[in-house]
């Protein structure tokens, strides 16, 4: 009774605050902002979600880099936020983003060979860091422990198109590993483009999850890229009829399948640089409005 109650205060202020303009029933009424409000669609095609270090991995002792790549699909809060467009809706209603998400597991030796080990990532144009998290994870009877490192003992610097770390020396414990989380993101489609860390001999896997509209060169199996795993999940997008204004019709689930690929990455410092996956199209039907222009996650110059 209360999510149902809750949902209704919801709804009601959500009209209030975006349908004052024009009501229901006026002419020039157009319902779809108040729909996609009231909807809280958000399709993440993430499948590493909140994994954490386990005892093996700690034990191995080893340096570790995992790079994964998703999409993720929500309402445009510019749209939301722009009250002339309450009732004339633009082309973009909805962002499509690529989300890359970067974690390096590094044993603590000295300061000196950490700081040498430390991640350089390279940035695309329009590419911006979203999280940034180091923890230090430690064994202790027999169980593991994680203590999240203070923003003020980490300085990111993302000046000349990558982002670096730097690491205050009180960090660095013996017997400990460093486990460092890094999220970028971008709205432009026409490459994926890993940044792998060549600082040093890292046991690496990239992961890549795209709905199959997408269509990007990636490798089936390569002396560098072993495929270990295709699996197929399901991506939902959202399809506007914006020439109607039923409630129930105009705002409709689109669904795809999304494909996850992992890779074993082999190679060495040459071989990893300007790593790039070219995008050769976008499929969707041409009656399908997923709110998002697709010349809009093209860019023209990288």
């Amino acid at each position: 009774m209360k999510i149902i109650y809750g949902f209704a205060i919801f709804t009601f202020l959500t009209l209030k605050v975006f349908g004052q303009q024009v009501q229901p029933g006026d002419a020039n009424y157009n319902p779809i902002k108040v729909k996609l409000l009231s909807l809280q669609h958000k399709a993440n095609s993430n499948t590493l979600k909140n994994q954490k270090t386990d005892l093996d991995a700690f034990q191995l002792n080893q340096l570790n880099e995992s790079v994964n790549i998703y999409v993720i699909y929500e309402i445009d809060m510019k749209y939301v936020r722009d009250r002339e467009s309450d009732n004339y809706p633009p082309k973009k209603v909805m962002d499509l983003d690529f989300m890359y998400s970067y974690k390096y597991l590094i044993p603590c030796s000295s300061t000196e060979e950490i700081n040498k080990l430390l991640p350089v990532i390279e940035l695309g144009k329009g590419q911006t860091p979203e999280r940034v998290k180091v923890s230090r994870v430690s064994l202790s009877k027999g169980k593991l422990k994680s203590a999240k490192i203070k923003s003020s003992a980490i300085t990111i610097d993302t000046t000349s198109q990558q982002l670096t770390l730097t690491l205050d020396k009180t960090v660095f414990q013996k017997n400990t590993i460093l486990e460092i989380e890094i999220e970028t993101k971008t709205p432009y489609f026409n490459a994926l483009l890993p940044s792998f860390n060549a600082n040093g001999d890292f046991a690496r896997t990239l992961t890549i999850s795209v709905p199959p509209i997408l269509k990007y060169q990636l490798p089936k199996d390569s002396l560098i890229f072993e495929l270990q795993s295709e699996e197929k999940n399901t991506f939902v997008f959202l399809h506007l009829n914006r020439r109607i204004r039923d409630w129930n019709k105009i705002v409709e689930e689109y669904w795809t399948e999304c494909v996850t690929y992992t890779y074993k990455v082999n190679g060495i410092k040459p071989l990893l640089s300007n790593i790039a996956f070219e995008l050769d199209g976008i499929e969707l039907p041409l009656n399908i409005d997923i709110g998002v222009p697709l010349r809009d996650l093209y860019l023209n110059e990288r």
